[in-house]
């Protein structure tokens, strides 16, 4: 969810949405960390709140479910989460850390913590690993932090002997599609949501209390 390219599946009809199923091997995952951001591990006590809230922005108020950790696959270690934090004025490059990048769960970067503006949630299915979301506030999308993010997603779960990584994309989300293509992912089948009108009707029903 986030990026930018071209719709290559069904179009929206009837109030039903598509998914692109995507795949591609654990190799070779490539992750360029955007200037200006930290990435790092899930920190409970600090992300917990956070990432319902980024969810909202970058999914025009979507709710995330509060208990949204306690789904039976929920790895910790697959959940990464994007920070923005000032650059140095002297070198340009993040207070405390060094030229060139910052590895994930790097102690020390950055002056103090930032804004968290993006995050991707990984896990184990079966013998295949999952990228189930990824989330970057619309204000700081179009600059490498979704690359950044998925490529560290498909790293971790490419640590864990997985050798092939599966992500749904909705095909009326363009952005999402071509994010996922430019990483390397290829569509290997289109299917209806069939949540999709159960959600609906929730939302409905929420709304009306």
């Amino acid at each position: 969810m986030g990026g930018v390219g071209t719709s290559t599946g069904r179009p929206l009809r009837d109030g039903v949405r598509w998914l692109n199923r995507m795949e591609r091997s654990s190799a070779g995952a490539a992750v360029a960390i955007p200037d200006g951001v930290v990435l790092r591990p899930y920190r409970p006590t600090r992300d917990h709140t956070a990432i319902p809230e980024v969810v909202a922005d970058a999914f025009d108020g979507l709710r995330w479910p509060e208990d949204w950790e306690r789904f039976p696959a929920f790895d910790p270690g697959g959940v990464f989460v994007a920070e923005a934090v000032e650059a140095d004025e002297a070198t340009g490059h993040l207070a405390g850390c060094a030229a060139g990048g910052l590895a994930v769960g790097d102690a020390g970067c950055g002056p103090k913590e930032g804004p968290v503006v993006g995050f991707v949630v990984g896990f184990r299915r079966g013998d295949l690993g999952y990228v189930s979301v990824l989330a970057v506030r619309p204000a700081f999308q179009r600059g490498g932090i979704g690359h950044a993010l998925l490529g560290t997603a498909v790293g971790y779960l490419g640590s864990l002997g997985l050798e092939r990584m599966q992500v749904d994309a909705f095909t009326d989300s363009p952005a999402a599609v071509g994010l996922y293509l430019a990483a390397g992912f290829e569509i290997v089948r289109t299917f209806r949501d069939e949540a999709g009108p159960t959600r609906a009707a929730r939302a409905e029903e929420d709304g009306a209390a």
